[in-house]
């Protein structure tokens, strides 16, 4: 540490005036003065869980495909478990729970399609890394039951919108079984298949990435029922959840009922002013809260899920330097991916509210 901090000094990095025993940290990005070509866009786009709108219309949902097809993003990742955390979970028991929770129905569908394919998932993810975009009906059709057998149900259904109706049929192998299962995920009401996968859709990707974790679940869940208690007997927590700030979270989402008022909602979910609100109820409230340290332990987890889907995420990005990278997760996530995303040395954030105009 004393000769980095000294050749920093030499090279004339640091102010040599500036205290070097305060332990103070040095943003790295602040050392880059140059890129190899333009820097890398993110745009985090916050969304509530559209399946959770009354008398949700999906084709509301166009108007904001529309907006986010105009800024052309050449990657969307989504808040869905990657593969490889999926294989992680189902060897550990103790994730057993939330296996059930939050893969259950990809890692069915994935048998399935490997019992059809006759492949394993590591064979699946071979393929799909040697195979060519076609628009050949029988290629597209296997390259949906890869997917599938690699836990991706949402580029599986990109596929699977690429084939017209009349090729959506149980040929080469695949069982009818699997074509129900297709053709339910392309018509799923959520925000992964509506927004995500008819973006990616519309602009010719062949799939989207998965990049959520929920790796912490195993201890949190250890700590639930403690949780819980300190929770309900919190008289900071009852004084902020019955407050207005609180009151503004709880209504977002009501009273959609067209697409302006979609699109509307979206914007102020992606704005700095409902960014400070939701951290205020949500996480910030946790670190004062009246719960025996367990509310800071909660942000701690929290803290954790949100370093681990910033680090799937870059590991994305990583091989693809310059280009525009759409995000699109729960807006309790923006405000913290923006941070750790903003850190990078050769990333700059877009406003996705602004993508909505």
């Amino acid at each position: 540490m004393f000769i980095a901090t000294l050749t920093a000094l030499i090279l004339g990095q640091l102010d040599p005036a500036q205290d070097i025993q305060t332990g103070a940290p040095i943003p790295p990005r602040s050392h880059v003065a140059e890129l190899d070509g333009e820097p890398t866009q993110i745009a985090v786009l916050g969304t509530l869980h559209l399946s959770q709108i009354q008398n949700f219309d999906p084709a509301w949902s166009d108007a904001v495909v529309d907006r986010l097809a105009d800024w052309e993003p050449d990657l969307i990742l989504i808040e869905s478990l990657p593969p490889r955390e999926i294989d992680m979970m189902q060897a550990d028991p103790a994730y057993s729970e939330v296996v059930d929770q939050f893969a259950s129905s990809s890692i069915e569908l994935a048998g399935l399609a490997q019992s059809a394919l006759g492949l394993s998932r590591f064979d699946a993810r071979a393929e799909l890394d040697r195979h060519v975009t076609s628009a050949d009906a029988a290629m597209t059709r296997r390259r949906a039951a890869l997917h599938l057998a690699n836990y991706d149900r949402t580029s599986a259904a990109i596929a699977w919108l690429a084939l017209p109706a009349s090729e959506r049929q149980p040929y080469d192998g695949l069982t009818d079984e699997i074509i129900t299962a297709l053709n339910t995920e392309i018509d799923r009401t959520n925000e992964t298949t509506l927004i995500a996968a008819r973006l990616a859709h519309r602009l010719g990707h062949d799939r989207v990435f998965a990049f959520d974790s929920h790796s912490d679940k195993r201890a949190f869940m250890e700590d639930m029922d403690a949780f819980v208690a300190a929770f309900q007997e919190s008289q900071v927590m009852a004084e902020i959840l019955s407050g207005e700030q609180a009151a503004t979270l709880q209504s977002m989402g009501s009273g959609i009922a067209s697409p302006e008022d979609l699109i509307a909602a979206l914007r102020q979910m992606n704005s700095p002013d409902y960014a400070a609100i939701d951290i205020a109820v949500q996480w910030a409230s946790f670190a004062r809260a009246d719960m025996d340290g367990l509310g800071r332990t909660r942000i701690a987890y929290w803290e954790a899920r949100n370093l681990r889907m910033a680090a799937h995420a870059r590991e994305v990005i990583a091989r693809h330097p310059s280009s525009r990278i759409l995000v699109i997760v729960g807006a309790a996530h923006k405000p913290f991916l923006d941070d750790l995303f903003a850190r990078g040395l050769d990333t700059v954030i877009v406003d996705s509210a602004s993508l909505l105009e």
